[in-house]
């Protein structure tokens, strides 16, 4: 069975010892707007993140959702409460692929919010028999709910690529319709001009338009080939534009 997040962060949160997320949550939560301060510190370093982030963004906003997203890690949860949990995960990664935010920031800012955590709850008095334990905890909640994130992330982000492949190809139909028409136009008037000419009563075989400088005539000359790679139609639709060029020149002259 493919490895999937969110069984994975359900399993942790069911097994999860209450009275360590209880002590642990006891620790950080104090602490949850400067962790948050940290996270939006550190990735506000980065070029990157000046596109979606600015700092009035961060401090009307992002700052205390993501101080509320940390003292969430730590609420003891069972049943249909695990399946909220894990929904909210999935909400946040969809948004942040709405915005585009780059995975790598989210990674630096993760590792700095962890390191931020891992602070606090050494410094607290938590027992030390229980410090790895709840060191451990932490590094897994997090991992596994940034890592549910990532893959809502980079499904939608696929999902998004291909509507445009699509998109690209339904416009590039339509344009070939359009260019279709062009030519066939094309066409036509030089066949009018042809016509034009067998009704006068002196012909210069100069006169002759060649089908060859036609928009189609152009359009097989140097363009065919880039869409039709390979295509043994087009060498032979150029012949044959040779061919009708000089059927029609030799039947004006008078020679």
């Amino acid at each position: 069975m493919p490895y999937d997040d969110a069984i994975a962060l359900r399993s942790l949160l069911a097994d999860a010892d209450p009275e360590l997320l209880t002590t642990i949550g006891g620790a950080v939560d104090p602490y949850a707007e400067s962790v948050s301060d940290e996270f939006y510190s550190s990735i506000q370093e980065h070029d990157d993140a000046h596109a979606f982030l600015d700092n009035e963004v961060v401090e009307t906003r992002l700052r205390d959702s993501l101080a509320r997203w940390v003292r969430d890690l730590f609420v003891v949860r069972r049943g249909s409460q695990i399946d909220e949990y894990i929904e909210r995960q999935s909400v946040v990664g969809d948004r942040h692929a709405r915005i585009n935010v780059p995975l790598g920031l989210i990674t630096v800012g993760i590792g700095v919010l962890k390191k931020a955590m891992f602070r606090h709850i050494v410094d607290s008095d938590i027992d030390r028999g229980d410090l790895a334990n709840a060191i451990i905890l932490v590094d897994e909640l997090v991992d596994l709910s940034t890592g549910l994130m990532n893959r809502v992330y980079m499904s939608d982000l696929l999902s998004d690529a291909r509507d445009q492949q699509s998109l690209k190809l339904q416009y590039a139909g339509v344009d070939m319709a359009i260019q279709t028409e062009g030519l066939r136009a094309s066409l036509f008037d030089w066949h009018r001009q042809i016509l034009r000419l067998l009704i006068e009563d002196s012909i210069n075989p100069r006169q002759v338009p060649s089908i060859r400088k036609t928009n189609f005539g152009l359009w097989v000359t140097h363009k065919a080939e880039l869409i039709f790679q390979g295509a043994k139609e087009i060498d032979q639709l150029k012949e044959i534009l040779v061919d009708v060029e000089k059927t029609l020149i030799g039947a004006f002259d008078p020679r």
